[in-house]
């Protein structure tokens, strides 16, 4: 009876076993394949200047990956779009990252570059 119960349990323990190493060999796989791309991000974020930030800032129409970057940055950092009219459907509203931006991530280049770093 002891017997049983005790084959059961192992029986459960080595199911488990199995199912948490296959989680952990698919984690694994991601982690490689993200790993190298991490590192080349944190190599180009290592040539980003100040000056170049500041040249962003003072686009007034900025190319749509210019726009896609700081999305990207507000999104990081929890930033929250404002939301306006969509030209082409005033019905509708859009998220503005853009705005966000300007007003709160590219204020000071300095601190957006040791944010970044940091992340």
């Amino acid at each position: 009876e002891v017997s049983k119960a005790v084959a059961a349990e192992e029986a459960a323990a080595a199911l488990k076993a199995e199912e948490t190493q296959a989680i952990k060999d698919d984690a694994q796989r991601d982690l490689d394949e993200a790993l190298p791309a991490l590192d080349q991000a944190v190599e180009c974020l290592k040539k980003l200047k100040k000056e170049h930030i500041q040249e962003v800032k003072a686009l007034a129409n900025p190319p749509a990956g210019v726009r896609l970057a700081c999305e990207g940055v507000c999104i990081m950092f929890q930033l929250k779009p404002v939301k306006k009219n969509d030209p082409n459907n005033p019905s509708k509203k859009i998220e503005d990252y853009w705005e966000t931006s300007q007003k709160q991530v590219l204020v000071d280049a300095k601190k957006l570059l040791e944010d970044l770093m940091d992340f």
